[in-house]
């Protein structure tokens, strides 16, 4: 499934993937569309990355950030932004089972828009 949303959404494949289980995305990209996923830097979240003892250490999020090959994205990447973004829309999951499809759309795209408006005034505020 994440293998098709990329190649059937996207014109050119992204520079980085983070995801739980990108050693078998990995290998998936490579065995269907080689081509396609070329340049593409697939690694696995923090989160996840100590329950993968049996892949590559080039999976790993810690030992890729000191890699030259990701310097533009070493500065900081954050690995575990799925898991917070699943973790916030838990709190709208009671409520959106009891809509339409096309409110419970709605529902959620005002929710993220205020969660971002908030989030922007925070980081307004650092800055």
């Amino acid at each position: 499934m994440v293998f098709q949303m990329f190649y059937n959404r996207f014109e050119k494949a992204p520079l980085l993937i983070m995801y739980d289980r990108a050693c078998s995305l990995k290998t998936s990209c490579d065995l269907r569309e080689p081509l396609f996923f070329y340049n593409t830097r697939v690694l696995i979240d923090v989160l996840h990355a100590s329950n993968h003892v049996d892949c590559s250490e080039g999976f790993d999020p810690r030992i890729a950030r000191r890699a030259s090959s990701l310097s533009a994205f070493s500065v900081f990447i954050n690995t575990q932004v799925a898991e917070q973004a699943n973790r916030l829309l838990a709190r709208i999951t009671k409520s959106t089972g009891f809509m339409s499809p096309a409110h419970a759309t709605l529902y959620v795209r005002m929710f993220l828009a205020g969660y971002n408006r908030a989030k922007k005034k925070e980081l307004a505020k650092i800055d």
